[in-house]
């Protein structure tokens, strides 16, 4: 099957999210694009020769077997009538555990080649939850509510998933990256004033600054920004 069979046109290959095309009879996948590679590492000829359920983490494949059955049979389910987008867990090419973000939709009827047909649009959103957990950890810690340890922080990639390159691009100074740096470890701006050997109000003028120059709204982005920038490494706040 071509990407032209279904309709799609270059944009098959040149969307940045993933797309992938599969035989709900039969689970296997019949379309991958270049994005797809990029989330879960099989190449397009790889992916030609997997079945849907091999993306699925163990504990969820029967669930997953049942749900493609009865779409099959029915043309419903609960997944692919949800007209919403899915927050899912997926396995990678290294049996690496991801967050994706996806729609399904029907495409076509059966034919003599097969189908019905179920397009997938995926988005890996690991990193994103990641940082998101944090922010909610975090927002609880600076309002004083009892979190627990800071080894017990969500992970986060020590690679960075937005170089930092574009924190300096933004302008910002080696002083307002320790202090974005100690923002996100959820120190408060005394704290702060007292690990720098600065003044209180030199400490809120940096995160002022700070929330200007990340073109975030308050404190605790800033914070989830430095997580994606990569200034918390996953062993960090261990050492």
């Amino acid at each position: 099957m071509r990407p032209e069979d279904l309709g799609f046109g270059k944009l098959f290959e040149r969307i940045r999210d993933g797309v992938i095309v599969a035989d709900a009879k039969t689970q296997r996948i019949l379309l991958w694009n270049a994005a797809a590679t990029s989330i879960f590492g099989y190449s397009s000829s790889e992916a030609l020769g997997l079945r849907v359920e091999d993306l699925v983490p163990e504990r969820f494949k029967a669930q997953h077997q049942a749900g493609i059955a009865r779409f099959h049979q029915t043309g419903r389910g609960p997944y692919i009538d949800a007209n919403r987008l899915l927050d899912l867990p997926a396995l990678t090419k290294t049996g690496k555990e991801i967050r994706v973000e996806l729609s399904l939709s029907p495409i076509g009827p059966a034919d003599e080649s097969g189908g019905p047909y179920v397009l997938a649009i995926v988005r890996d959103v690991t990193e994103r939850n990641r940082a998101e957990e944090f922010a909610a950890q975090l927002l609880r810690h600076l309002s004083g509510e009892l979190v627990s340890e800071p080894d017990s922080l969500p992970d986060v990639s020590p690679e960075p998933r937005v170089p930092l390159g574009e924190a300096e691009a933004a302008g910002l100074t080696a002083q307002e990256l320790e202090v974005l740096r100690l923002l996100a470890l959820g120190k408060t701006n005394r704290q702060i004033a007292q690990e720098l050997l600065v003044s209180l109000s030199s400490v809120k003028a940096y995160v002022r600054r700070l929330i200007s120059k990340l073109g975030v709204s308050d404190r605790t982005q800033a914070a989830v920004r430095a997580v994606e920038l990569g200034l918390l490494p996953e062993r960090q706040h261990q050492e």
